[in-house]
């Protein structure tokens, strides 16, 4: 693409989207973007997919996040790991940010989903 300058054709420059690493909006951003898998999280909670780690007789915590990391507590149930994975599927699609399941803990301990990387396209 080009614009005029005095009526004559300026150089040409290529139209991306995104932000620079260190651009000082990044991590407002990123929390804005991921409000949204909280809002997933806790409306799947409600619905009965999964429950979390329950922490009094009626609250579950489903989910930490900090930085870029999310911890997901969940049962070691099939349904609910194919329920938490479909919820970050949507995410990716919904926000554009992807999720790196290689770096996923896929053990015992951790109940098949921990320590979710994501990274701006």
């Amino acid at each position: 693409m080009t614009i005029l300058i005095n009526s004559s054709p300026g150089r040409e420059f290529s139209l991306e989207r995104g932000l620079k690493q260190g651009d000082p909006l990044s991590p407002v951003l990123f929390d804005i973007a991921v409000y949204g898998l909280t809002s997933l999280f806790n409306r799947a909670s409600e619905l009965g997919y999964f429950k979390g780690l329950k922490t009094s007789t009626e609250h579950h915590i489903t989910h930490l996040q900090y930085a870029n990391d999310t911890l997901i507590f969940m049962s070691n149930y099939y349904s609910s790991q194919l329920h938490a994975k479909r919820i970050l599927y949507w995410f990716q699609i919904i926000s554009g940010l992807k999720v790196n399941f290689y770096k996923s803990s896929d053990d015992d301990y951790t109940l098949g989903l921990e320590n979710i990387i994501f990274m701006s396209q």
